[in-house]
């Protein structure tokens, strides 16, 4: 189903299954997992966990990155979790800079071409980032952006909360 179609009409989660399934076609030795579950509806969140609970009983190495710590905790050897904020005085890695800030600017594409709930999961992403390593002018600007997609939306009371939280940030 998913293959017979346009890459430009798949959803979100359908191109990180099919990005998944291309890992997978080479037989590899090691497989580098970079938010596997993001965009996934829960159903497939589980198949993809299962998928990488079947690599590594089948000694295929596994690198997984992900936000989701609950689900990536059930299935890993070791951990290493990454702290909010600068670690000893030193400014944010520029590559979570520049990831939040792709998000971001994910976000209002996906808003203009009217992508509203996938905009707001950029947004939500992008906060998530702004907020852990202190850039609040940042977060700022992410709230009040998923406060415009909300307010189209019409979703207005959720609108003005997001409005309200970047206006206190802007105030501090």
């Amino acid at each position: 189903y998913v293959l017979e179609r346009d890459s430009e009409s798949r959803s979100g989660g359908e191109m990180q299954m099919v990005a998944i399934s291309r890992a997978l076609l080479g037989s590899p030795g090691l497989v580098l997992m970079d938010e596997p579950s993001q965009g996934l509806a829960p159903k497939i969140v589980q198949d993809v966990m299962r998928t990488v609970l079947r690599l590594k009983s089948e000694g295929v190495g596994v690198l997984l990155v992900e936000q989701n710590a609950r689900v990536a905790l059930e299935l890993v050897d070791r951990e290493t979790r990454a702290q909010a904020g600068s670690e000893g005085g030193r400014p944010p890695t520029p590559v979570l800079m520049a990831r939040a800030t792709i998000l971001n600017q994910r976000g209002t594409t996906l808003w203009n071409i009217g992508r509203l709930e996938t905009a707001i999961e950029s947004y939500a992403e992008s906060l998530v980032i702004y907020r852990a390593i202190g850039m609040s002018r940042h977060e700022a600007r992410a709230l009040n952006n998923m406060g415009i997609v909300f307010a189209s939306l019409g979703e207005y009371e959720e609108a003005l909360a997001h409005y309200k939280s970047a206006l206190k940030i802007d105030q501090a």
